[in-house]
């Protein structure tokens, strides 16, 4: 086909060297058109993608000029937030060292051992306010924490997400996305010199992250009522949450929350259990710090919460 062209061309006059500069030029003329077409459409993202550091500089220092003008919290509560959790990553430092000395360990794996942490706690002055379970957990010998306090202490990792949000730290990850922790987060808050700095979240941002935490937990415990994995409710809240789902159900699937690929109708029983326990833990924590924030409960009552972390399980809440 190409041939004959090129002899229908060659006929009318045209010769290889101009069927070429045509050819070319043709070509040319659209790799500039595409190209400039390309151009002026990422110039606006480009700009935007270099920007952004800006912005988000500028934001922080807007955000920190206001809360040194008129602050949100009290530069006092800020403080006492923050050596609660310095306590609370002492605690997650012990934990990460109680997993990692079940397993042969890596080589980058450091462990950090009690002395450490004790001398830790002491420089900051939180080693002679502690008492309780506390102490039972910073002063049993290294590697020898039982299968039940290591159980609980996997809440304290939601506790410490939480927190870290609320004192401006870190994102707080959805109730949907899988939990992650880094041993460097905790290095992180210790290395916060400066704590009446830090751009802790006020209450009434707190309430939006707690109203949302409770919808996800009204589904979950929907889900296991209507199931009848929890014990002890009558069988009029078991039809109620079996209405709920039917409901649910029937309004499709894209009404119901997604956890990875599957909706929570379509998870196993102990998963939505660990979803359940997962979400009633940040809806308490963030409940309790609601009040604390609004000045309408103490800061020792967070310690209290911690130290509940470390005891039996709470149980779950009435429907």
């Amino acid at each position: 086909m190409c041939w004959l062209i090129y002899k229908v061309l060659e006929i009318v006059g045209f010769s290889l060297k101009n069927i070429a500069l045509t050819v070319g030029a043709f070509l040319l003329f659209w790799i500039v058109f595409l190209g400039f077409r390309f151009v002026v459409w990422m110039l606006p993202q480009a700009a935007a993608w270099m920007l952004r550091p800006l912005w988000r500089i500028f934001a922080t220092w807007r955000a920190r000029s206001l809360d040194r003008s008129m602050p949100a919290v009290e530069r006092e509560l800020k403080i006492a937030l923050h050596r609660e959790m310095c306590l609370l990553a002492t605690l997650m430092d012990r934990f990460s060292s109680e997993l990692f000395l079940e397993k042969e360990l890596p080589p980058d794996i450091r462990v950090v051992t009690r002395r450490v942490l004790l001398d830790r706690l002491r420089d900051i002055g939180l080693r002679d306010e502690l008492d309780g379970p506390f102490l039972d957990i910073l002063l049993a010998p290294d590697g020898h924490w039982t299968v039940e306090q290591k159980s609980r202490a996997r809440h304290a990792v939601e506790c410490f997400s939480v927190l870290r949000w609320v004192l401006g730290l870190g994102e707080l990850r959805g109730l949907t996305v899988d939990p992650k922790y880094d041993l460097r987060t905790t290095a992180a808050v210790l290395a916060v010199r400066e704590p009446e700095r830090l751009l802790v979240r006020p209450s009434w941002d707190l309430r939006l992250a707690r109203d949302s935490t409770d919808l996800f937990l009204t589904r979950c415990w929907i889900e296991l009522l209507a199931r009848k994995a929890v014990m002890a409710f009558s069988e009029e809240d078991v039809e109620k949450a079996i209405r709920a789902l039917t409901l649910i159900k029937e309004e499709g699937s894209q009404h119901d929350y997604l956890v990875g690929t599957h909706t929570i109708s379509e998870i196993e029983t102990p998963g939505v259990g660990f979803l359940f326990n997962r979400a009633l833990v940040r809806f308490r924590l963030l409940s309790l710090l609601v009040e604390i924030n609004a000045g309408r409960e103490p800061v020792h009552e967070l310690r209290a919460f911690v130290a509940q972390i470390f005891s039996p399980s709470p149980e779950p809440r009435e429907a």
